[in-house]
């Protein structure tokens, strides 16, 4: 069996790139017929998800890092699999690996839904999706991709040195156009959320914005919270100060099929 296992480590893997790889690597096992599941047991997300993996909990360091391999592709990830294990044994032997590749487009619904399972959110973060958002209204989310560096004060990818208020000048032209809509606001950055919410009238997450792949726990329960809400979105307004988007995001349109309609501010 192949299992995509998530931890924490300097420079690692936020929510959208974990997903990502495992969607891959669901496209990957299904192709060669292989099991795949998803490991949780070594981040505090796993404190709120029901555990489906009923694969042993691996030791930390038995975990096959394939971060940011070459090319990021499926192809890519079968060269170094094929190096490490012959694939007939993985019908036998679990072999743990943690890799954010790229999976092929269009994703295909038995893909998604397979992957989905592995993310489910238990009682407790399901009482805590309930007191933060009405679901009973229809609602579009404003997500805001401000940059690590403002954020969280750290750079685990592209340098990028916007202030908040450039932000929030390159932001205005598109951003008004949705007001009196029903938005909510979500952002990496909690200064730049609580602006944009209280400047064009929407409503925004109380949540403590975190990275998932730093993050030691305290932020953990607030990221899905808004990763749960804007899965059951109507449609998502994107807004990144990177050219590639926001996995964060972009992984809600993948597992759960919610429209994403990407903004250009930079």
């Amino acid at each position: 069996m192949l299992v995509q296992s998530y931890f924490i480590k300097e420079k690692g893997m936020g929510l959208g790139d974990f997903i990502r790889g495992c969607i891959a690597s669901q496209e990957f096992c299904i192709e060669r017929g292989l099991p795949f599941q998803v490991d949780l047991s070594h981040h505090p997300m796993g404190k709120y998800i029901i555990q489906r993996c009923d694969a042993p909990a691996p030791l930390a360091n038995s975990i096959i890092d394939l971060q940011d391999i070459p090319n990021f592709t499926i192809r890519a990830l079968k060269t170094r699999l094929n190096e490490i294990i012959n694939f007939r044994e993985l019908q036998r032997k679990n072999l743990y690996i943690y890799t954010n590749v790229w999976p092929t487009f269009k994703i295909s619904s038995i893909v998604s839904r397979r992957v989905r399972e592995f993310f489910t959110p238990n009682e407790c973060l399901e009482t805590a999706i309930k007191a933060s958002c009405d679901e009973n209204t229809n609602y579009g989310i404003i997500h805001i991709r401000a940059g690590d560096l403002l954020s969280f004060g750290i750079q685990l990818g592209d340098v990028v040195h916007n202030s908040i208020d450039e932000l929030l000048d390159m932001l205005h032209p598109h951003i008004q156009q949705l007001v009196g809509k029903n938005y909510i606001v979500m952002s990496d950055c909690a200064e730049l959320k609580v602006t944009i919410a209280s400047r064009y009238g929407f409503r925004y997450t109380s949540s403590k914005p975190a990275h998932l792949a730093i993050d030691d726990g305290s932020g953990v329960l607030d990221t899905l919270v808004d990763y749960f809400i804007m899965s059951r979105a109507m449609h998502i307004h994107q807004f990144s100060v990177h050219g590639w988007g926001s996995g964060f995001s972009d992984s809600a349109n993948w597992l759960y099929g919610v429209p994403v309609i990407q903004h250009k501010i930079l």
